[in-house]
């Protein structure tokens, strides 16, 4: 059996919504959108990190699934198990569209690069 077929971590993939809060004003409030989805958490490169630190992005993890989940800025995952343990932490944000990376050895995964937001963009 493959890694590929045996991803190590599971993630709960969130995607964040505007909702109306008791006093008229607006509140972010997360709706699971996959709840057991298995990927593999990996901290990021150096040179992915400077790559995405010139573009005002503080890029922490790299996370591969096996399908492509088609997420983008509005999602956010939370993984759930890592390490052959329970656990519950935020890796960040998604900072970039799902790619195909083939670097896994003998198939495709679609990678996610995760982090924070530090500057705004001003297109």
């Amino acid at each position: 059996m493959s890694l590929l077929d045996n991803l190590p971590h599971r993630c709960r993939i969130e995607r964040v919504a505007r909702q109306p809060d008791s006093v008229g004003g607006n509140r972010d409030e997360p709706i699971v959108v996959y709840a057991d989805e298995p990927c593999w958490v990996q901290q990021a490169s150096s040179t992915e990190i400077t790559l995405f630190q010139q573009q005002g992005m503080n890029l922490m993890h790299k996370i591969f699934f096996r399908r492509n989940l088609q997420l983008d800025a509005q999602h956010q995952i939370v993984v759930t198990w890592y390490q052959d343990a329970a656990v519950e932490f935020n890796p960040g944000s998604v900072l970039s569209k799902p790619s195909p990376d083939a670097s896994a050895g003998m198939g495709l995964l679609w990678r996610i690069m995760t982090g924070e937001q530090t500057a705004e963009f001003i297109p």
